[in-house]
């Protein structure tokens, strides 16, 4: 991503953003209740350079990873 001159934090620890390391989002669920809308958000923090999402359960932990593993792992694209 080149160094696109805005800076991050402010004052003494200001730095330019090139510098920062893109993380990861968290995601608060219910992202099975419209996995479409969490693709393309995906999509857009992708373009962002943030490289990991984190989902969390909102029911049974077992049945959750297997809608995710079904539903919205295949349509990642990686």
């Amino acid at each position: 991503m080149g160094d696109t001159g805005v800076q991050v934090l402010g004052g003494a620890h200001a730095r330019p953003r090139a510098h920062c390391r893109n993380g990861r989002v968290r995601c608060r669920p219910p992202v099975l209740d419209n996995p479409d809308a969490l693709l393309a958000d995906a999509e857009r923090y992708a373009a962002l350079g943030i490289t990991q999402f984190d989902i969390s359960p909102d029911r049974d932990p077992v049945e959750y990873t297997e809608q995710v593993a079904e539903r919205i792992i295949p349509r990642l694209g990686v």
